[in-house]
């Protein structure tokens, strides 16, 4: 799942849960500007996902890169893109 962690106290609270699809997000960074997490995914239908935190809506934007063996460990979202480091 995806949680939410108070960094004060350290209290951990899921906000979203990944176990129905069968989702493990490898990377994940919010966008402030569309309100949306932007996660990747090599579990479930694998790839790269606009999560909608409110309702936890899943959108699958596109699948692996090439050239990465559907495998990506970090992820930073920037200037209207998505950046992924491939393993």
């Amino acid at each position: 799942g995806i949680y939410e962690i108070a960094p004060q106290t350290g209290t951990a609270a899921l906000i979203i849960d990944t176990s129905g699809p069968g989702f493990r997000f490898f990377g994940l960074d919010y966008n402030p500007l569309d309100d949306k997490l932007y996660g990747y995914t090599e579990y479930g239908v694998g790839g790269l996902y606009a999560i909608t935190i409110d309702t936890g809506a899943m959108t699958r934007l596109v699948s692996y890169p090439p050239g990465v063996n559907g495998q990506g460990r970090a992820l930073a979202v920037g200037n209207n893109t998505v950046y992924l480091i491939g393993r």
